[in-house]
């Protein structure tokens, strides 16, 4: 566990290097989602705690820092060229280097995203704090409807195997779809 908060690397098996609020190296100090992109490198989502809310990309050592207003990110994915960000105010999308809002229809019922995932068909899958999930294919967000209903609408996060066969942890259990 790295000391006080922000984002620790391992560079050794007895080393931690610790970032803080912000370092010299511009790494963020608090820290809501990760995530390893092949085409983006390592995107975080942090607080600065200062009413306005980042989007770090590291890549090739260099960062480049992206706006998102007052949100908290907590889950990122990303398909293609296309970066999205859950947030505890709804779903943004860096396409192009521009941060948008989606808005796809108005579909999701809570607009708190706990997660996100992307099948095999690189249709985005969102985890909602008692929304339950939302599929999106870039243009249409549709409700799942799960036969006999999801277990809990807080769905805690959703993993999806090769096959398709999705995962969902819930607050009421584990779902297989």
């Amino acid at each position: 566990c790295s000391p006080g908060w922000g984002i620790g690397f391992f560079t050794s098996p007895e080393k931690v290097v610790h970032h803080g609020t912000v370092s010299e190296d511009g790494f963020p100090g608090w820290a809501g989602a990760i995530h390893l992109s092949p085409k983006h490198g390592l995107l975080i989502g942090s607080d600065e705690g200062k009413g306005t809310d980042y989007l770090y990309a590291y890549k090739d050592e260099s960062t480049a820092r992206y706006s998102i207003g007052d949100r908290s990110v907590s889950a990122i994915a990303d398909v293609g060229a296309v970066v999205y960000i859950g947030t505890n105010r709804g779903l943004l999308q860096l396409r192009k280097g521009e941060i948008e809002v989606v808005n796809a229809g108005e579909g999701l019922p809570c607009s708190v995203i706990t997660c996100l995932s992307i099948d095999s068909q690189r249709t985005l899958w969102i985890g909602t704090e008692g929304g339950g999930i939302g599929r999106f294919d870039g243009n249409v967000l549709q409700l799942l409807t799960i036969p006999g209903g999801l277990l809990n609408n807080v769905v805690r996060d959703i993993a999806i195997e090769d096959d398709g066969t999705a995962w969902m942890a819930t607050e009421g259990g584990l779902l297989r779809y």
